[in-house]
């Protein structure tokens, strides 16, 4: 607009700090405002109905130190965050509640600061349940039985993290366990690459973190497993710290002891342990329950957890090729499997004796040699060594899932 001191964008980036010029712009934006202005979209194909909004927090920014900007619009309400590196200019616009009596915001799995973000009011946290009978809920009322099966964080947006052959022995085990395929829930990056893979053989579907918020459609599948947990990038807890004209920096750690500062950290447990809850809380919503697997060790620390279980290891080419051996015969020496493998005799045995480990194989001496026979080859995982516990997965009564259903509406 002619009333704003800039010529071009160009123009505003490079000479927003003239006290001259920039005072003169944040002046007429105090006397016209920054609403929206969709009837410029019309008239102009390269128009932005914000535009307003955008020139207002590159003149009025506060740089935060960590390549992120905040701005608090003249409302005093709309929050704004500019990151310096791209341009990229992005604003939370709470709604109008000028004319409601009061305001309450429901949320199974709630963060505070981000709620008053949202709603531009201050709010008072009230939990309904104490820990205890939010334990009793998962555990009694919905017939829950959540299965821990990893001890790190697995962070899986990047490909680079996704570990399918772990994940594929994981399911397989999970399959025969339960002589069901699970449904599965992880990122939208993990869908793309078990694609074509040993993990498709044994998931029934598969569905991603911010798709199934608030999901009804695994309500009858009663197993289920949740893989890897959620980290949307630094960008991402950065730009909501800009919000809240908070810096947010990293520190120099991975997995359970990454941290971002305080505020940072309330906006890494809602991304990260929040959205594990909230995906494994998605089946057996009928009442009867489910037994979930959850391949993260990002489970709220308050939740139950009925059995654990653990992927111990994936086979190796070559462990592959002395499976392929052993399995077709009930009694052999390492050199008789080590004549049809790609291995050296030394390495068949080291990998018999793993499955000796695992309880599938015997061995004994006979002064010559090592004598092998097969002693459970046939409950060996085609993927790995896993060890999962037992979880008894009964169904509820139709009673008690009546009394589940009457509690959940």
């Amino acid at each position: 607009t002619p009333a704003v001191p800039f010529d071009d964008y160009t123009d505003l980036v490079e000479n927003r700090d003239d006290d001259e010029r920039r005072s003169d712009a944040l002046l007429w934006f105090e006397n016209t405002g920054v609403e929206r202005d969709e009837s410029a979209v019309l008239d102009d194909s390269d128009a932005h109905a914000d535009a307003a909004l955008a020139v207002f927090a590159i003149l009025a920014g506060d740089d935060l130190g960590n390549g992120w900007e905040h701005a608090a619009l003249p409302d005093g309400d709309t929050r704004v965050a500019r990151n310096r590196r791209t341009g990229q200019v992005s604003a939370v616009k709470p709604p109008d509640l000028t004319y409601a009596s009061g305001v309450v915001a429901l949320d199974g799995t709630p963060t505070q600061r981000l709620w008053e973000l949202s709603l531009g009011k201050r709010l008072n946290h009230r939990q309904v349940l104490s820990d205890a009978e939010r334990r009793e809920y998962i555990r009694d009322g919905l017939n829950l039985n959540l299965v821990r099966t990893s001890e790190y964080v697995k962070p899986y947006n990047s490909a680079d993290h996704v570990s399918v052959e772990h994940d594929a022995a994981l399911l397989e085990a999970i399959h025969e366990q339960h002589d069901e395929k699970p449904s599965v829930i992880t990122t939208a990056t993990a869908e793309a690459e078990y694609e074509d893979s040993d993990a498709a053989d044994y998931v029934a579907d598969t569905r991603h973190y911010g798709n199934v918020l608030g999901s009804n459609e695994l309500r009858q599948k009663r197993v289920g497993a949740v893989i890897g947990s959620n980290h949307y990038g630094d960008d991402y807890l950065k730009r909501w710290g800009a919000f809240a004209g908070e810096t947010v920096d990293r520190n120099d750690a991975k997995g359970a002891d990454l941290s971002y500062g305080a505020f940072g950290n309330d906006v890494l447990r809602h991304m990260r342990e929040h959205e594990t809850l909230q995906a494994a809380m998605r089946f057996g919503r009928d009442g009867n329950g489910a037994v979930v697997y959850v391949h993260t060790d990002t489970l709220p620390e308050w939740v139950p957890v009925a059995a654990e279980g653990r992927v111990r290891r994936t086979w190796s080419d070559g462990m592959r090729e002395v499976l392929t051996e052993a399995q077709h015969r009930e009694e052999w020496t390492t050199a008789e499997i080590a004549e049809c493998v790609s291995l050296s005799t030394r390495q068949v045995r080291e990998h018999l004796h793993r499955l000796v480990d695992d309880g599938v194989v015997s061995t004994e001496y006979d002064g010559s040699g090592y004598v092998w026979r097969d002693d459970g080859l046939h409950r060996v995982n085609d993927n790995g060594a896993v060890e999962l516990e037992p979880v008894a997965d009964d169904e509820l009564g139709g009673d008690e899932s009546a009394e589940v259903a009457r509690s959940s509406v």
